[in-house]
């Protein structure tokens, strides 16, 4: 588990505030903990880890995808995040083919698929 990173999401949950630490990352297996560089502002419910289909030609092996009730978002790194759009969902996960599932209040589903 050496030299995996590690992801974890949460947040204020109300619809009205804003989160300081919505994204903490660990490269220690979880030993300690630090906060992202560039979170997601908002409250963050649900993250999955996404592989290339050809690691050797990215910097890591993964990428991430985030995703809360305000909102979605995508990251290289963990570290830095950048939004997807306003349609948030509760729930991820990810398949091997690099597709994204996402499930969401009032019967919302969607599909990601990365190339």
């Amino acid at each position: 588990m050496e030299g995996t990173r590690l992801i974890a999401v949460g947040g204020d949950y109300r619809p009205t505030a804003t989160s300081r630490l919505t994204v903490a990352i660990s490269d220690d297996a979880g030993r300690s903990w630090r906060a992202a560089r560039q979170p997601p502002a908002e409250f963050v419910s649900a993250v999955c880890s996404v592989a290339w289909k050809q690691a050797t030609a990215h910097k890591n092996s993964c990428f991430f995808v985030a995703t809360g009730p305000t909102g979605s978002n995508l990251s290289d790194d963990g570290d830095a995040w950048r939004s997807l759009g306003p349609i948030g969902f509760h729930a991820l996960t990810a398949l091997p083919d690099q597709r994204v599932y996402a499930v969401g209040s009032a019967g919302r589903f969607g599909m990601l698929q990365f190339p």
